[in-house]
Parts: C-alpha cells; sequence; structure tokens
C-alpha cells in the first residue's frame, strides 16, 4: 500500500561547491573526483561521510535569502549573492515500507540539481520550478543507514527578479506497491454536453498504472468519487486491466454526473477521486486526487464565462518571495498572502513567470483563485517541451487552472516566424495534454505587430495576452495608451483578449515625501533606469517613489487608468496587475541600497499599501472608504497637504478637527482629493449612497509619541508535519493604543517555548537586516516576525522589547495537531563511525 512520509527535517547543509568529492571511493587515492568511475562512487552521498561541520537545516529552505546584502551582487536579484550549495540526509526506511517500492518527489529545487543516493547517481533536474519524482529503490538499503545528498546551483539565472537557492518546496518520500500509479498518474476532465445546462456532466478518467515488478499482474482498478471530505462515494465504477511486467497501461473510463456541485470563486466546491488498485482481492495502492467541475471559455466579444456566467478577471501577477523565507513559502504563509488579495476583491492569480509550487494550486482551489499557470521557458527543444509536459500533466487537475501560459516577452521571437512556429508547437502539446483549457501567450512591446506575425505565420493563439499598452511615438519615445485594445479588437475581432499584465506603478508604504537612506536623499539611479525614463504624474513629486503611486514605468499607467481601460472594455476579459506583493530585485527606478521592488499593491510583507484600498474600492461590494496620507506627518502648521480618498461610495465629506473641507462627488474609477491645510487633529470622512444616506465613516488621528509595542496573530495553521506556522505583525501604539505610523523602533525578539524563527521582515525596500534574526527595525510603523512550532502542543511566548517602549508579549497556546504525514528524520545511527575497507585499494 502507499504510504506518504514528510522527508523534510534532519538535513545538513553546506554553501559552497567542493573541490574533492571522494569518501571511501573506488579509486580515492589517485583521484579528487571519482564520482562518474564506479557505480556507486559519489563519496559526499555514502554513509559515513563527515558532515559534523554542516549546518543543520530543515525543508524548505533558501539558502541565498539567509545572505548578507551587499552592493557587489547582482541588483536585479535583490543583492543577495548566489552560490553552490549541498544537502546531506542519512535516514533509516521504516520497517513497514522495506520491501517495497520507494520515491523521491520534489516539489522544487534552485537549480540544475543532482541528486545522489548512497553513492550512486539518482538523477538529475535542471529547471529550478518544476516538480519530479524519482524512484530510488534499488540504491536504497532497506536494513540500513542510507544517506542522500542533492547538489544544486543557484549561479544560473532564470528569471529577471530574486528566485533564491536550493531545496525551497517540499520533499516526500512515497513507498508504493510494484503495482502503482504514478506520479502525477492522472487525468480528470469534465465537459458539459450543454454549457446553458449545467445540471448535467461528462466526466472522463485517466489512471496510469505502472507495474515495476517482474511478473505480470491481473489488476482491477476502482475509481471512486467522493464530495470533498465525504465519507461515502457519489459514484463507483471497476474495471480488470492486465498490466505486463515493466509496463505501464492507461485506463480509461467516462461516467456521466448529475446535479454536480459547481466550484466557483464564490463557491469552490471540490471531489475527490481515489483511484483503488487491486490484485486477486488485495489491495495494492489508493491513489487521491481533487478536482472540480466547472466550465471555463474565452469569448472574442465578451470576455471570460465560468459555468455560463460572465466573469471580470481581476487578477494580480506574483512572485514566489516573502519577508524572512525568501522563496521558501510555506502554504501558512501563501494562506495568508491569498486571504489579504481575497479582501482585496482579487479573484485570480497569474504565476509570474514560472510554474508554482503545487501546494499553491490546493490553496487556489480551496479559496476560489482562478489561476493563468505559466511554464518558465518558451521553446521547442525536449528539455523546454519536457518541462511544459511536467507542468500540464501536474496541474491539469486544479479546477482553479484556467489557462496555460506558454511565455513571456519573449523579444527575440515574438515578432517572428521562428517565434510563432515555436508557441505552435507549444499550444498543440498543450492541447494534446489538456483540451479543455485555452493557451495564452503574454506579449509586450506594441503587442498588435506581435498578434499580427502570428496570424502572417499561420499562427491562432487561444487567447491573447497583452502586456501593458505601449509602443514608440512618433518622436521615438514611449507611450502607453488604452486605444491599443480596441485596435487590437479592430484588427483581430474574432481572437479572445485579456490584460495579462497591467499597471506598472510603484509606491513605498507610509511613504509621503522625500526618501532617506543614513540621512541621505534617495534618488533614481541611471542604471537601473537605463533608456526607460520614469514617469511622474505629479511634478511635485519628481524623484521620488511614495505611497501616491504616481510613479510609472513609461509603459505603465496609472493604478485609476489601469482599471478602468479594462472595466469599461467588455471584450477585455480582465486584467492581472503588476504586482499583488513586492518582492526581492527589480528595484527600478532605484539601485542600491534599494534591493526589493516597489510594483506591489502591498509590500513584502503583506501590509497593504494605499493604492491596494482603490482595488478593494472598485472590485469589492461592501462600503470603502480609505484616507491618506497619515496626519502624523512632518510638516510645518499650515502646510497644504495633498489628502487622498479611495472609496466607492457616491459621495464624501471631509472634516478637519470638526470643520468642512468640502463634500465631492466620486467620477467612475477615479479617487477623490482635497487640499487641506495641515493641522494636528482628526480627519473623518463620512460616506453617502446615491441616496444621500450615510454608510461609512473613518477617521485617522494625529498620535502621540509611541509608548508600546503591540504583537498580533495575523494568520496561523497547522502544516502537513503537524507543526504550526505563525505570522505575527509588530506595531507601535501609544497611551491611547493608535498605532504610530511613523514608529521606526529597533525591536528585539525573544521566542520561548517549542517554536523556531523562521524570518522577519518590514518592507522596507532599502533594509539590509539580516532576514532570520531575532532583530528588525520597525518600517513606518510595522514589522512582521514568522515562527514555526515543533508539531507538539504547549504554550508559545513571543516578546518584542525595544529601547523606551514597553514591551509586546503575545502567548499562544498551540494544541497538538489532530492528523500529521508522518515523517522521516534523520537517522540516529552514528554514520560516522561506520568504516568499510575498499576492496580495490584498501583506502578508506
Amino acid at each position: 500500500m502507499r504510504t506518504n512520509f514528510q522527508f523534510t527535517d534532519g538535513w545538513k547543509f553546506h554553501r559552497g561547491d567542493f573541490n574533492e568529492t571522494n569518501y571511501r571511493a573506488i579509486h580515492a587515492n589517485r583521484f579528487k573526483r571519482a564520482e562518474w568511475m564506479k557505480a556507486g562512487n559519489h563519496g559526499i552521498s555514502r554513509v559515513g561521510y563527515p558532515d559534523q561541520a554542516w549546518h543543520d537545516v530543515n525543508l524548505p529552505h533558501d539558502f541565498v535569502v539567509a545572505g548578507e546584502y551587499t552592493p557587489t551582487a547582482n541588483a536585479v536579484h535583490g543583492s543577495l549573492p548566489t552560490d553552490v550549495a549541498w544537502y546531506r540526509k542519512t535516514f533509516e526506511l521504516p520497517a513497514e515500507i522495506r520491501h517495497q517500492r520507494i520515491h523521491l518527489e520534489f516539489d522544487g529545487i534552485y537549480r540544475d540539481a543532482t541528486i545522489w543516493v548512497n553513492g550512486h547517481l539518482a538523477g538529475s533536474h535542471l529547471s529550478g520550478y518544476t516538480s519530479f519524482s524519482l524512484d530510488v529503490t534499488e540504491l536504497c538499503d532497506p536494513n540500513e543507514c542510507n544517506a542522500i545528498a542533492v547538489r544544486c546551483d543557484a549561479q544560473e539565472f532564470e528569471l529577471w527578479s530574486y528566485e533564491g537557492g536550493g531545496i525551497y518546496r517540499d520533499v516526500r518520500l512515497v513507498a508504493t506497491d510494484d503495482l502503482h500509479v504514478p506520479y502525477s498518474g492522472t487525468c480528470i476532465r469534465s465537459t458539459f454536453p450543454d454549457e446553458a445546462d449545467l445540471s448535467k456532466v461528462q466526466i472522463e478518467l485517466q489512471a496510469q498504472i505502472h507495474n515495476a515488478g517482474r511478473e505480470d499482474r491481473a489488476a482491477q482498478v476502482t475509481f471512486k468519487i467522493f464530495a470533498d471530505t465525504g465519507a461515502s462515494p457519489v459514484y463507483e465504477s471497476s474495471q480488470a486491466a492486465p498490466i505486463a511486467a515493466g509496463t505501464s497501461a492507461a485506463i480509461m473510463h467516462c461516467l456521466e454526473l448529475s446535479q454536480p456541485k459547481l466550484w466557483s470563486v464564490a463557491s469552490p466546491h471540490l471531489y475527490r477521486l481515489e483511484t483503488h488498485v487491486q490484485v486477486a482481492d488485495k489491495s495494492c495502492d489508493i491513489y487521491h486526487s481533487h478536482f472540480g467541475v466547472r466550465s471555463i471559455r474565452f469569448d472574442a466579444d465578451q470576455g471570460c464565462f465560468l459555468n455560463g456566467e460572465r466573469i471580470k478577471l481581476k487578477g494580480v501577477c506574483n512572485h514566489q518571495d516573502h519577508a524572512g523565507v525568501g522563496v521558501a513559502i510555506l502554504p501558512t504563509i501563501d494562506e495568508w498572502r491569498l486571504k489579504q488579495l481575497k479582501a482585496m476583491g482579487c479573484n485570480a492569480i497569474r504565476t509570474a513567470h514560472n510554474p508554482p509550487a503545487p501546494h499553491l494550486l490546493d490553496l487556489c482551489d480551496r479559496m476560489g483563485f482562478l489561476v493563468m499557470n505559466e511554464t518558465r521557458l518558451s521553446g521547442t527543444s525536449p528539455e523546454f517541451l519536457g518541462q511544459l509536459e511536467a507542468l500540464i500533466t501536474r496541474d491539469r487537475n486544479h479546477p482553479s487552472v484556467c489557462l496555460w501560459s506558454l511565455g513571456n516577452e519573449e523579444m527575440l521571437i515574438q515578432e517572428n516566424a521562428m517565434g510563432a512556429k515555436m508557441l505552435q508547437r507549444m499550444q498543440d502539446l498543450t492541447h494534446r495534454l489538456d483540451p479543455t483549457r485555452p493557451c495564452i501567450y503574454s506579449a509586450n512591446c506594441d503587442f498588435n505587430n506581435i498578434a499580427e506575425n502570428f496570424v502572417n505565420n499561420g499562427f491562432q493563439i487561444d487567447t491573447f495576452g497583452a502586456n501593458y499598452t505601449m509602443r514608440e511615438n512618433a518622436q521615438g519615445q514611449l507611450t502607453a495608451e488604452a486605444e491599443r485594445y480596441d485596435e487590437f479588437k479592430n484588427k483581430f475581432p474574432d481572437c479572445p483578449l485579456l490584460a495579462s499584465e497591467s499597471g506598472g506603478s510603484a509606491s513605498t508604504r507610509g511613504l509621503y515625501g522625500q526618501e532617506y537612506y543614513q540621512g541621505e536623499a534617495l534618488h533614481p539611479h541611471p542604471e537601473a533606469i537605463g533608456a526607460d525614463a520614469p514617469v511622474y504624474l505629479n511634478p511635485k513629486r519628481i524623484g521620488m517613489v511614495t505611497a501616491y503611486a504616481e510613479t510609472l514605468t513609461p509603459w505603465g499607467r496609472s493604478i485609476e487608468d489601469t482599471w478602468e481601460d479594462c472595466a469599461t472594455r467588455d471584450f477585455v476579459a480582465g486584467t492581472f496587475l503588476w504586482t499583488g506583493l513586492d518582492y526581492r530585485g527589480e528595484t527600478y527606478p532605484f539601485s542600491w541600497p534599494a534591493v526589493i521592488t516597489r510594483y506591489g499593491l502591498m509590500d513584502l510583507c503583506g501590509f497593504p499599501k494605499d493604492s491596494y484600498f482603490y482595488y478593494q474600492a472598485e472590485w469589492t461590494d461592501a462600503p470603502v472608504l480609505h484616507l491618506f496620507p497619515h496626519w502624523n506627518l512632518k510638516r510645518e502648521a499650515g502646510a497644504m497637504i495633498d489628502l487622498w480618498c479611495y472609496t466607492n461610495c457616491a459621495e464624501v465629506e471631509l472634516y478637519l478637527n470638526g470643520e468642512s473641507q468640502g463634500r465631492l462627488k466620486r467620477a467612475p474609477y477615479r479617487k477623490l482629493q482635497w487640499d487641506v491645510p495641515y493641522t494636528q487633529g482628526t480627519l473623518e470622512a463620512v460616506g453617502y449612497d446615491s441616496a444621500g444616506q450615510e454608510i461609512v465613516r473613518t477617521a485617522i488621528e494625529t498620535t502621540g509619541p509611541a509608548t508600546k509595542l503591540r504583537i498580533i496573530n495575523a494568520h496561523s495553521n497547522t502544516e502537513a508535519d503537524g507543526s504550526t506556522v505563525v505570522i505575527l505583525n509588530v506595531s507601535a501604539c501609544d497611551s491611547a493604543g493608535r498605532s504610530v505610523p511613523t514608529a521606526d523602533a529597533m525591536l528585539d525578539f525573544e521566542i520561548s517555548g517549542a517554536a523556531t524563527l523562521l524570518g522577519v521582515g518590514n518592507g522596507n525596500p532599502t533594509s539590509h537586516e539580516p532576514e532570520q534574526a531575532p532583530r528588525r527595525q520597525l518600517f513606518n510603523g510595522c514589522a512582521q516576525l514568522i515562527i514555526r512550532t515543533h508539531g507538539q502542543s504547549g504554550t508559545v511566548s513571543i516578546q518584542a522589547h525595544a529601547d523606551k517602549l514597553e514591551s509586546g508579549v503575545l502567548r499562544m497556546k498551540i494544541p497538538k495537531a489532530m492528523t500529521a504525514t508522518p515523517s522521516i528524520g534523520a537517522s540516529s545511527a552514528q554514520t560516522s563511525a561506520i568504516k568499510k575497507l575498499n576492496p580495490i585499494d584498501g583506502s578508506l
């Protein structure tokens, strides 16, 4: 029977490569590196290799983010040095699986990974983003200690932003019978014979059954469908399946399901498929798959339809990068990020620009997000087509996935015949693997010319992706014009269109004037800007990137124009804003000391910027009334302040210390703005509906000085191994308990109880503080601490200390997890004492 084990604890880590890899190897006395000369000759992966000086780590692990920021490292990649790294783990197979097949499943290693087990090559994997599985049965000793070593090289870049390095996603050890469903071994397709009648759905089930044994097997394959966590199947069917030794067979079954519960962003209902494999009434395998029943299509005139109903995609592009942990994002952290986006009204995610972690799609399935799932590299080599195939076969059962993205801004090929032919082959492969979803390609530059190139070379993309709306004007300058969407519609009236990347405005949370670094004003840097001079919407803030989001790339649009461009055109299926959250690297228009981009609607911690609330007002139905800036400004009394309001109210009246500053009507898609003389006190806004009835009010106040620290549990959840991950947000308050938006105290954290620090952050784009030290400065009033418990019940206490401030304290009772995936940790055997004589030359 199948058993899944967590394989993430008890690893050893070494940063840097080795000139000598021999240990008890054949010819070790004559060659420093003899791993390719004989089988089992790789010394670092042999039991007993001396790794006592290596660091103890648990996975997932991003070793790059644990480094030191430096101006000599590549600024585009976040000014963090990259390197080669090694991971090692000794382990023993549990007694109950010693006679089964042993598989190792890696969700992602960055990058160019080579895996060795007990001195033998187990496999290699080039991509930093696709998942893979290795059958290591013959390489494992079922009765003795085993060792695995993984080498990865993060020095090679795939993206033009931070990518991290190491075994940064989950790893599992899976034990199966010889007869089993292999990795990504099921395919579930649901189609509606009549999209106008969703009461009946046809479901096609396919399972690959592999016989790794030496004898033919007469298998019985049973498909059971359950309503998510339901105990009784809603459908069941069995069929005989003879599987010859050493071969695989695809078992197919079609059924019709009446009155299915549909998956949607508002009601993300899931089903569970259990694929049972038996021989002579003996169970060999049970393979679990989740899926959803829904229809998705893109129309050239009306945009996107989900379950026959028109839906505008309100999306963001997101990188896999978070404060404190880098790219080693656990499911609880991704859940926090998605919760923040959900509260903004977001209903779609673009995984820019690479295949996502599998758990992210699981979360999108359950939380109700549509996903544009993107391959990293466009091309027709076996490697690149293999990466695309791996992505599709792994992810095609997820109802959240609505589009397969074949590439992004491939400037060397998107305007020539070669590119059209390459993308055609990629789309053909995708259609064969999954005919139920359309493909998309995201084109930048003058996308109308690119679309014309496609058509002229006989290639019709299923859905065309437009990245921004730029082109060169007669003077050779880049301009952004929404009319380019209309030009596309006129030229290609039958092709669906999606704003696959839009926005391009930058902002800094809590900053409303000049930015300083170590007392010096921060200015845009020519190296970061190159030929792409920023656009400043407000001449008063030229050279600044403030929370007003008035600084654009030359191809960008303001946050208001970006949404209006999409919302007012039915044929534009939706928009994916660049980006949902900040990420390391791409620090335009700054260079060092900036290490984090500013394109996000939230900072690297997931703290909302002011522009977040513009989209919340446009994308949600609840009343939104957001005023900024804060009212702790360092300005002289009487200085005129740009007071902005993002709202979905019909009218808003503003009061300063009880005196009206005027009542304004909101124009569609526009903010409200007052010029207000600065006086400390209270700003209050009252929002009215179209009938003149008050529906919401809000106030911001000048606070007193910070007197104490406050810690809140922003989000927590239990991981698969039974541990609890907790995201703690820290702020400073005055004596009245009001958060002080300008607080910048240096904090020291103290954790007591069975918990470990994962990382810290504050969203400051120029902070060079260590990401994984128990210390962090507040940035514009906020900081974040991420901890992980050890999977046992008890009390964890977190304290935040700062000079002259009352400490913040939070005590949490951690319950023991009800269920947890069993784990295989490090072996307790004294492997360094194990010595076996080399039978060839006597070396040890």
